[in-house]
């Protein structure tokens, strides 16, 4: 009895380390793993503004492009005609934009 218990305690102590060994042997061959990725850099766009929408607090450039301007920023000091420069950071993961800044020039 006494044999069969040191032999099973000495099996179990096997298989956990073996385990153990393998689980941390086969993490890096893993194939394709991601990575952390950094945050898509900011763009700009300057153009001349041809539309506002209060509403909805939007603005359309002339060059074609629209933008949802956040509430932190006055809206009732853009004007048609102002030619502006917005800064915001892309998600191209998501299709979408988000506005930092409105300049006017």
């Amino acid at each position: 009895m006494r044999k069969s218990s040191f032999v099973l305690g000495a099996f179990v102590t096997l298989l956990a380390s073996s385990s153990a060994l393998a689980m941390s042997s086969s993490s890096k061959f893993i194939p394709n793993r991601p990575q952390h990725q950094k945050p898509e850099p900011d763009a700009d766009d300057t153009s001349t503004i041809v539309d506002i929408q209060a509403k909805s607090r939007s603005v359309a450039l002339a060059d074609g492009n629209k933008y949802v301007i956040p509430a932190w920023i006055n809206l009732d000091s853009l004007k048609k005609g102002d030619t502006v420069t917005i800064v915001y950071t892309p998600n191209f993961h998501h299709g979408t934009v988000a506005v930092k800044t409105v300049n006017v020039i």
